[in-house]
C-alpha cells in the first residue's frame, strides 16, 4: 500500500509534508514497510526543498591509502572508446571493495558483441591484470600528488595543465606525453583519475583511437544518498512517531531530519 502511494504521487511538486509521505511514514514507524519506502520519501522531502540538508563534497573528505590512491567503495568511473573505425565501447569501472587483497574492481563493458561483467583486483601498478582480457582500458587510477615536469608510468613526462569538461563539471587535468609524443594522458589533478586518453599509431595511414571519461560519482556533490543497504536507525521511528502525532512541529522534525542526514547518520 505504502509503496503505490509513492509510485503514484512521488514526482508531484509540494512545500510542506504531504498527506502521503505522512501515510508511508505512519505505515514505517508500525514496521509495515521496508526502510527503503521511508528513504524515498525523505529523497521527494529532499528534491522538493522542504529537506535542506548540508551538501557533501565527495572529494575534500576521502582518505589516499599508502599507494597515493584516493577511492572509497563504490566510486564508479564510465569510459566511451572510439576506435579507428568509429565504433564506440563503453566500459563502467566500480569499487566494490578495497581491502587488504587491494582494490577490487566491478567492471561491465558494453560493446557490439554484447555486455560483459567482471570482477577482479588491480595489479601491484593499480593497472587491470594483463591476464584479463575483459578491458580497453589498462589504467584508470594513478597515483597522487602529480607534479608538472614529473616522469609517471616510466615514460610519461607531465607536461602541462588543462581544463577537461564532463558534462557541466570542468576539472583541472594534468597532460602527460610519452617519449615518442604517441601518446596523451590526461589526468585529474586531484583525485588522480584518468579523464582522456588519446593515442596515435603510425602505420601505412595515421590512426587515432581516443578514450574518455564520460561519467563518474566522484566529482559530484550529494546529499548522502544510498541505493542499497537502506538502514535507517530504529530510535528515529520515535521521532517520526512525535511528529506525526503533533508533540513537535514540522519545523522541529525537518531540522531533526537535516541533521542526521548531514552527520551520515541517516542514508537515504
Amino acid at each position: 500500500m505504502g509503496n503505490s502511494d509513492f509510485i503514484q504521487q512521488r514526482y508531484s511538486e509540494f512545500t510542506t509534508f504531504p498527506d502521503w509521505i505522512k501515510k508511508n511514514s505512519r505505515l514505517w514507524v508500525n514496521g509495515e514497510v521496508k526502510d527503503s519506502v521511508f528513504a524515498y520519501a525523505i529523497r521527494s522531502l529532499i528534491e522538493n526543498n522542504v529537506v535542506s540538508p548540508p551538501v557533501i563534497d565527495n572529494i575534500s573528505d576521502r582518505v589516499c591509502n599508502e599507494a597515493g590512491l584516493c577511492v572509497k567503495e563504490t566510486d564508479y568511473v564510465i569510459y566511451s572508446h572510439t576506435s579507428k573505425y568509429k565504433n564506440t565501447t563503453t566500459e563502467k569501472f566500480e569499487i566494490g571493495r578495497v581491502d587488504l587483497n587491494g582494490i577490487l574492481i566491478n567492471s561491465k563493458r558494453i560493446s557490439e558483441d554484447g555486455v560483459e561483467i567482471n570482477q577482479f583486483y588491480l595489479d601491484e601498478n593499480n593497472k587491470i591484470p594483463i591476464e584479463e582480457k575483459c578491458c580497453t582500458t589498462t589504467k584508470f587510477l594513478y597515483k597522487i600528488p602529480i607534479d608538472i615536469g614529473q616522469i609517471i608510468e616510466g615514460n610519461y613526462r607531465v607536461t602541462g595543465i588543462t581544463n577537461y569538461d564532463i558534462g557541466t563539471i570542468t576539472r583541472a587535468g594534468l597532460l602527460a606525453q610519452n617519449d615518442d609524443q604517441s601518446k596523451l594522458l590526461i589526468i585529474d589533478k586531484e583525485t588522480g583519475i584518468l579523464l582522456s586518453e588519446k593515442f596515435e599509431i603510425i602505420k601505412p595511414v595515421t590512426v587515432w583511437e581516443k578514450s574518455s571519461l564520460i561519467k563518474t560519482n566522484v566529482f559530484q556533490d550529494s546529499v548522502g544518498i544510498q541505493l542499497h543497504d537502506m538502514n535507517i536507525p530504529k530510535w528515529f521511528k520515535t521521532s517520526t512517531m512525535w511528529f506525526l502525532d503533533g508533540l513537535i512541529s514540522e519545523y522541529e522534525y525537518v531540522q531533526a531530519l537535516e541533521y542526521i542526514i548531514g552527520e551520515k547518520i541517516i542514508i537515504v
